[in-house]
């Protein structure tokens, strides 16, 4: 990671360092009302934030800063005891206590968005809000105005000499409407109380503007006010405030109001003063607008009911049949797993990454792994190939929605250490907050995933009508659980690395590597030799079998690649994931002594400086290895080949041995030496814990202890082009079969296949 702003990290931790010094005290030196203002004026913008490169590119970044962690306010506003400005003290989270405030400036957006605020006593100080998405337009949460109760606040010190209070849990910020029993005086609403029928015009001229919040914001206020005798009103706007909802992606608040909206209409029928006409058009955009949140909530089937009933009120309407068909299909995927991955595949590109499909999860089971916690397992016997488990995201950000603005945050807190996260690991905590926040009961399947054993666990619950979220347990669950993938699909020639990430990142690109959740794939363990393999297409991870599993038995994937040995892989998980792998490739290595490890080490500091040697050759991608390069790879590869003990490795993967086997087979297609090829193309097999036997009636395959990765599909090219070279097109087709079928188990389609394998005979593809 190139991430080097050096006198910016070691100034804050030299800060934080000092924060129990400061404990308990007053702050001093404080910027006065004026200096507030003119910071917080209307249109001012934060300092430009600085450059850094990471991966090679330049991004401007902001900086964010955790100093302490603590859990969300669980109390009403009105339990809790009112405090002013003065009363705060750094480094402290006032538990008990309430600040009621009002926003004296405009709002600065940045990695949090802030604000100059006021209490009832003209004191003044500055308001910071974390863990929004950046959708949320800024003026739409701290409006110039806008009267805020912060429960519990936390108030601190920031490094450049100024002083903030900080909320890290949105629902720890409750906005007030001015006529509550316990606001100040001075902050009381003296706006007279508006029509539910006035209301709603507005929150619709706001819909208009795409002014979503706005919109919501103004449609509540006018279900407030509406006559519960007005049943017609009620629905429309239940309706209306259904389809902001579900534009937002706050699903079941919009499935709630339409629900309401439908129970509404039915006791329409009755009442004398509504008419037919307009009875069956709410009744129907009911049904509709339910339907489409259901669709959202991923619930087909029920969306499926919704929508024949909305097709009975209004016959013929082609949006309804459309919606219709588009959710048969998705029915279908997730019994099935009949997929068009063509079409997945099409659908896919950078500005396009979040799809519509279903999620086919029917032949796996989540069940108790024994010392590895949650795992899932096969329900039913599962062949070579076989499409294993394919799901949508539960929440994702991608880097290529990031820009060129980045957001650094550190975490400096004693608790936590010094963790780091960069673009879309930062972006997805906000994108889960936000999500979590409004779906409760997507929040409880998402805080039922592993959380490192973080305390304390406060399950969801609704206080002063929000959704209470921990923002640090969601971080460490989204942590521990996601993936890192490429922004488009896992067989673009230029992907991103697609790790399973943890607490660590463990490549140095991978602050550019998009991040999503998904929560049945999370449950999936970790093993060096696993029996699937992930592929990504848009915000969709696919697992297909890459050997025989049976009823019963655990999937498994990898989360990284075995490191140079076994010691190395457990320390490896340990500090990402908090485990010691225990596969079987990891066992085998367990007895190999430590004057092995050292020489295997050595060995493979060698192929990689003999490689690199290779490649500054051949930057033109023309130049074919002479003998001499060949000769060196050739006793390199059997010097490392010694390192593994030949008993405990029968047929198991030796791991370092591929990148060096990828080349051997790539340059003896080069050079033409066409029967190296087929002999280096089965020891690379082997060497993946494949066992190869070449019959003349045909070839054998056994799969029960491979490991794929390219380097499986580089190994049979070479093999086929081989046979084909020499004559021998039965065994020449059998391997390019095998290839093929390879590269599409690993990369869930065969994009790419071509453009890598069909240049090799003059392009040599390092892997």
């Amino acid at each position: 990671m190139e991430i080097q702003p050096d006198q910016i990290i070691a100034s804050a931790r030299k800060f934080a360092l000092g924060a129990d010094l400061r404990k308990g005290q007053q702050a001093r030196a404080k910027m006065n009302r004026a200096e507030l203002e003119a910071m917080f004026r209307k249109g001012a913008v934060l300092p430009t934030a600085r450059t850094i490169w990471c991966g090679g590119q330049e991004f401007l970044a902001r900086y964010m800063f955790i100093n302490h962690v603590y859990p969300p306010s669980i109390m009403p506003t009105e339990q809790l005891e009112p405090m002013h400005i003065p009363d705060l003290r750094l480094e402290t989270r006032h538990e008990g206590r309430v600040l009621l405030l009002r926003t004296i400036g405009h709002p600065l957006s940045g990695p949090v968005i802030q604000n100059a605020v006021e209490d009832d006593r003209a004191n003044v100080d500055v308001l910071a809000l974390c863990n929004i998405h950046k959708s949320i337009p800024p003026n739409s949460l701290l409006p110039k105005g806008a009267v805020v109760a912060i429960k519990e606040p936390l108030y601190e010190a920031i490094s450049d000499g100024k002083y903030q209070i900080r909320v890290d849990h949105p629902s720890d910020l409750v906005f007030l409407s001015g006529v509550e029993d316990y606001i100040p005086l001075p902050f009381r609403s003296t706006t007279t109380e508006r029509s539910a029928a006035d209301l709603n015009a507005d929150g619709n001229a706001a819909s208009a503007k795409k002014d979503l919040h706005a919109a919501v914001k103004l449609y509540s206020e006018a279900m407030q006010v509406c006559p519960d005798q007005d049943r017609s009103l009620r629905a429309k706007l239940r309706c209306n405030r259904a389809e902001i909802n579900l534009l937002l992606g706050r699903f079941e608040p919009a499935l709630s109001d339409a629900e309401a909206a439908i129970s509404d209409c039915r006791l329409l029928v009755s009442d004398p003063m509504a008419t037919p006409s307009t009875t069956s058009t709410i009744d129907s955009t009911s049904y509709f607008r339910g339907a489409c949140t259901a669709y959202g909530l991923r619930d087909f089937a029920y969306a499926r009911s919704l929508l024949q009933e909305a097709q009975r009120c209004r016959p013929g309407n082609k949006t309804v049949k459309r919606e219709l068909e588009r959710t048969e299909q998705r029915i279908q995927e997730e019994q099935t797993g009949g997929y068009d991955f063509d079409a997945m595949s099409n659908a896919t590109s950078l500005e396009c990454s979040r799809l519509d499909f279903a999620d086919f999860i029917r032949l796996c089971e989540v069940r108790d792994a024994g010392g590895h916690g949650k795992g899932l397992f096969a329900t039913t016997k599962l062949g070579v190939g076989s499409l294993v488990h394919c799901e949508k995201a539960f929440a994702a950000a991608f880097a290529s929605e990031e820009g060129n603005e980045t957001t650094v945050v550190y975490d400096l807190s004693t608790e936590r250490g010094n963790g780091v996260a960069t673009g879309p690991n930062v972006s997805i905590v906000n994108v889960l907050m936000e999500k979590l926040s409004h779906n409760p009961r997507q929040a409880a399947r998402f805080q039922a995933l592993h959380d490192a054993d973080y305390e304390p666990k406060l399950p969801p619950s609704s206080i002063d009508g929000k959704t209470v979220i921990d923002s640090f347990r969601t971080t460490t669950i989204a942590t521990t659980n996601r993936f890192g993938l490429p922004s488009v699909r896992s067989s673009e020639k230029h992907e991103y690395p697609s790790e399973h990430e943890a607490g660590h990142q463990h490549n140095e690109d991978s602050t550019l590597a998009s991040s999503a959740v998904w929560i049945v794939a999370s449950h999936i363990n970790h093993a060096c030799d696993g029996n699937v393999v992930r592929a990504f297409m848009g915000d969709m991870i696919i697992f297909r079998a890459t050997r025989e599993i049976q009823a019963g038995e655990e999937i498994l994937t990898q989360y990284c690649g075995h490191q140079v040995d076994s010691v190395a892989t457990q320390a490896h998980t340990k500090k990402g994931w908090g485990f010691e792998c225990d596969c079987a490739i990891c066992q085998a290595d367990a007895g190999t002594s430590q004057a092995m490890r050292t020489k295997r080490e050595a060995l493979v500091a060698e192929c990689k400086a003999l490689l690199e040697e290779f490649s500054a050759l051949d930057a033109a991608l023309q130049y074919i290895p002479d003998s001499l390069f060949v000769a060196k790879a050739e006793k390199l590869r059997e010097q490392l080949q010694t390192t593994y003990p030949a008993e405990a490795f029968t047929n198991r993967p030796r791991p370092t041995l591929n990148i060096l086997g990828m080349w051997l087979c790539q340059a003896y297609v080069r050079r033409r030496e066409w029967k190296k090829a087929i002999i280096s193309g089965k020891l690379l097999l082997r060497d993946l814990g494949y066992v190869v036997r070449v019959l003349t009636t045909g070839v054998d395959m056994d799969y029960a202890n491979c490991s794929l990765e390219t380097a499986a599909v580089d190994a049979a090219v070479g093999a086929s082009k081989g046979f084909f070279a020499l004559g021998n097109a039965k065994h020449g087709q059998w391997f390019e079969d095998f290839a093929r079928r390879m590269w599409m188990i690993e990369y869930g389609e065969l994009r790419g296949y071509a453009e890598r394998y069909g240049r090799w005979a003059s392009v040599l593809i390092l892997g």
